[in-house]
């Protein structure tokens, strides 16, 4: 529409609302009844238009949009409209992010929404640009429900590696999730100690971002306890060596230097040293505030649909 015409419809005493409305392309308003959740006028747009759910618009496509807001009845809607042809490139094409609308229904833990994307053929084992599958998000996000149910998800590969060569349980242990790696222990033949492109193993992973409750319980998997904990990544440091490192950075400046021994006094007791006890408590409290979940590898930014498109 013209800024001519906007001008007479305003001069006229046209409501804004409708002039907003008429002003915006189709794909404006498909956008808009799916955040709004408004499948009567999704449905009338679409028939009068003859639209293509296939269209990219802001780098998704509708049934992308309508898995991230979590409009379950919308995404059933746009699977059935879809010529049976096209359906394939609905479920598979990807955002700028390598996001399927299955990995986007993933990183929501919208465990109804992935269940009926696969029962109507969406890939379990594609990758985003990290190289994230969904189970490997779903392990990255701390929700055992949703990893139990993808794990039983027919076809799915829980051995998959993401770019930077970690498998599902590194994930899980980058995050802390004792559960999730308890359940992987159980189920998987997954190793806390096989390594990714950078030499880390579980411990040195879990180590970096101070998880000494999950270190010491997967020490209760190993008999020798000292060589695990020596065992060394490609830039030659061992868990001990990392764990020294960082607590001789965040200790008070008053406290001498924090040894090896002190740490693998700390491991052994938790309560012992006191002042480490202290600083790991509150080193986590900080990083709850910093570190990115979702696939584990970047952190997701949900497009600000509501914000440009929803009619006051």
């Amino acid at each position: 529409m013209g800024n001519y015409i906007v001008k007479g419809l305003y001069a006229i005493g046209v409501p804004e609302t409708t002039i907003k409305y008429f002003s915006q392309t189709t794909q404006d308003k498909i956008a808009n009844a799916i955040i709004n959740g408004d499948i009567d006028l999704l449905q009338q747009i679409a028939q009068s238009t003859n639209y293509n759910f296939t269209s990219i618009f802001q780098g998704e496509n509708s049934l992308m949009l309508a898995v991230r807001m979590n409009q379950i009845a919308i995404v059933k809607y746009i699977i059935n409209s879809t010529d049976e042809n096209l359906l394939t490139t609905l479920l598979e094409d990807k955002n700028p992010q390598g996001d399927t609308s299955l990995m986007i229904a993933t990183i929501n833990q919208n465990i109804e929404i992935i269940q009926y994307l696969i029962s109507v053929g969406a890939k379990v084992n594609t990758k985003e640009n990290g190289g994230a599958s969904i189970f490997i998000a779903a392990c990255a996000s701390g929700n055992i429900e949703l990893v139990s149910v993808l794990f039983n998800i027919p076809g799915i590969n829980i051995y998959l590696k993401n770019n930077e060569g970690q498998t599902a349980i590194h994930r899980a242990c980058y995050y802390g999730e004792i559960e999730i790696v308890r359940f992987l222990l159980k189920n998987t033949k997954l190793s806390l100690l096989s390594k990714d492109k950078m030499g880390n193993n579980c411990f040195h992973l879990a180590a970096k971002h101070f998880y000494m409750t999950l270190i010491r319980y997967m020490l209760k998997k190993f008999r020798k306890h000292n060589q695990v904990l020596r065992i060394t990544n490609g830039d030659n440091q061992s868990t001990l060596d990392i764990l020294v490192e960082l607590f001789n950075k965040i200790k008070d400046e008053s406290y001498a230097v924090v040894d090896v021994n002190q740490i693998e006094d700390y491991i052994k007791n938790k309560d012992m040293p006191p002042e480490i006890n202290q600083w790991t408590h509150k080193q986590r409290e900080i990083q709850k505030k910093q570190v990115p979940r979702n696939t584990g590898n970047k952190k997701r930014k949900t497009v600000l649909y509501k914000q440009n498109l929803k009619l006051s």
